[in-house]
């Protein structure tokens, strides 16, 4: 019933980009729905495994001190969001290192998408603003909530927070705690040489923000470099890999 309710939607809003798929199953057995956006399916929920392809956990690294830790040896880490309300077991993020790790993050069957993936979608939806539209969740998001949401947030992009390395393993940026105000999505792209070397491409949403954040411009050159530590905590999304 829901589905048919959201594809009478769809029909209404003449949202001809959009186009529900199949589902995704991940090692955990949690599953994901995937929309058709253009020339890929997307999962319309962030990632929540806490095992790798092969078996293998994930190290989760919930205190400051762990988290540091993996980042300094470059290992790869998962934890809940944590504020002075507890921890969220609803949301899940990731360093850099554990989306890169060659045991695979991403349900078989898909991969995290790359910044050339990101930026193909971004530009089919009418650029970083109306991408921001169609993308903001409408709910949860602090005051000033820039965005007028779309009608039909499809994406879903929730602000469920982030994590930062260079203040510490703090879930708080400069202004407050991360939840409510931003969102963060690992892509599969990062620096590789010289200064940039620990750093990744990343995409995000602010809550005082009308425009949507991204890399797109360059793979040596990020928009904010603290932003783009690879031992950051970030969400993911994943897109369905293209029939053989």
């Amino acid at each position: 019933m829901k589905r048919g309710c959201i594809l009478t939607l769809l029909i209404l809003l003449n949202l001809q980009y959009f186009l529900f798929s199949q589902e995704l199953r991940d090692f955990d057995g949690n599953i994901y729905e995937l929309l058709f956006m253009n020339e890929n399916q997307w999962t319309t929920d962030n990632l929540r495994v806490t095992h790798f392809n092969n078996g293998d956990p994930i190290p989760q690294a919930q205190s400051a001190e762990e988290w540091q830790s993996a980042s300094n040896k470059k290992k790869p880490a998962w934890c809940y969001y944590e504020d002075e309300k507890g921890i969220n077991q609803s949301t899940v993020l990731y360093n850099w290192y554990a989306v890169h790790d060659p045991r695979g993050l991403a349900p078989n069957g898909s991969h995290i998408p790359s910044i050339n993936e990101w930026t193909s979608l971004i530009n089919q939806l009418g650029g970083i603003k109306k991408c921001a539209r169609i993308f903001k969740s409408s709910e949860g998001w602090r005051r000033p909530q820039a965005t007028l949401t779309h009608p039909f947030n499809v994406f879903n992009a929730a602000p469920v927070g982030s994590r930062y390395t260079d203040l510490g393993g703090s879930f708080e940026w400069f202004d407050g705690w991360s939840k409510g105000r931003y969102v963060n999505y690992w892509t599969s792209s990062s620096g590789q040489y010289g200064i940039y070397g620990d750093h990744a491409n990343r995409i995000g949403l602010s809550f005082d923000s009308d425009e949507l954040i991204t890399d797109a411009r360059s793979k040596t050159q990020f928009s904010n470099i603290k932003l783009n530590l690879k031992g950051n905590g970030f969400s993911v999304r994943c897109i369905l890999d293209p029939m053989p």
